[in-house]
């Protein structure tokens, strides 16, 4: 990845390919490297602006804007099983079977189940909302 001050922007045309219809900028950087850029619609960034970009075609000069890492939205991090099946989401389910197994077995009273249903209820919309 790159870094760059704009300090010229000029249309380059349109390009076309299965994702739909690009507009094309010439984008002229402080140290005098000029790169080609696709937008959908007007280009994003301004003259005067720090860009971080990588270089995609060397020998055309194609390049594509990114991100900066801190402004990049960030994931949030499921541990999955060897199925893809969420690990927090299994756990959950287990200990609901064992409270209902527990129920059915006569070892908890319907208050208690009760208890218990209304406490992973809580967990459950504390983590994941309504």
């Amino acid at each position: 990845m790159k870094t760059g001050k704009i300090t010229y922007i000029d249309s380059d045309g349109q390009w076309q390919n299965n994702y739909g219809t690009f507009n094309r900028y010439k984008v002229t950087m402080a140290d005098g490297n000029v790169y080609r850029f696709n937008a959908k619609g007007e280009f994003k960034n301004n003259i005067g602006d720090e860009v971080v970009f990588q270089v995609t075609n060397t020998e055309m000069g194609n390049a594509k804007l990114m991100q900066p890492l801190e402004q990049q939205p960030s994931k949030p991090q499921v541990l999955t099983n060897s199925n893809g099946i969420s690990v927090e989401g299994v756990t959950r389910g287990m200990i609901c079977n064992l409270v209902w197994q527990g129920f059915v077995a006569g070892k908890y009273s319907e208050d208690q189940f009760d208890y218990w249903a209304e406490e992973i209820y809580k967990l459950y919309t504390r983590k994941y909302g309504n």
